[in-house]
């Protein structure tokens, strides 16, 4: 009979065969996993990106409106007297009245709709938070009427320029304004309230 015996050295060939075969599915399989962890993580990672970018967008929206909210309040301090308070009607120049200022329950209830933003209806603080980057804050003034002191001082503290006790009546003005952020649709509006005494 023909028996071919195997040395041990053509034994340990064979096997170092087989196992090559074993060593290249086993690379092949943690390679796959490896692709995939990192695959994985390359989406978190944008989403990150993605998430921080738009914080940062809501962030300069809302400083964008708190720059509309101190233009609208220059505005009051600057050109509101007596004899221009008949410029507050319907918010456009239609009535007579001038754009932007809105009489007592004449602005719009829905603050978000953008006719309420159009140049014709509201107006423009003097420049951006970051020139040619981000759109000009809009804002909109609502003369509420006159807020009469008597007989109580304590009740009505107008904040700013030293914190003073009110005497007398005080014209209240309800002052909305509306920021964008670089993404046009990244909105903040804020709503304030302005005393002044005339």
């Amino acid at each position: 009979s023909h028996t071919k015996s195997l040395t041990e050295k053509e034994a340990n060939e064979m096997k170092r065969q087989h196992q090559s075969g074993a060593v290249l599915i086993v690379s092949l399989i943690l390679l796959l996993v490896l692709t995939i962890i990192g695959f994985s993580g390359s989406q978190t990672v944008l989403m990150q990106e993605k998430m921080t970018s738009a914080v940062q967008d809501s962030h300069l929206a809302l400083q964008s409106a708190e720059l509309g909210l101190k233009a609208a309040e220059k505005y009051i301090a600057d050109n509101v007297t007596k004899d221009t308070l008949d410029e507050f009607g319907d918010g456009t120049v239609t009535d007579g009245g001038a754009i932007g200022l809105y009489g007592k329950g004449q602005l719009p209830s829905n603050l978000f709709e953008d006719t309420v933003w159009q140049a014709t209806n509201s107006k423009l603080a003097a420049k951006s938070i970051i020139k040619d980057d981000i759109a000009v804050p809009n804002y909109v003034i609502e003369n509420l009427g006159v807020s009469s002191d008597e007989g109580n001082n304590a009740a009505l503290n107008i904040v700013g320029y030293g914190e003073t006790k009110s005497v007398g009546d005080v014209s209240v003005f309800k002052v909305v304004a509306r920021g964008k952020g670089r993404s046009s649709e990244t909105e903040r509006v804020i709503v304030a309230y302005v005393g002044k005494r005339l």
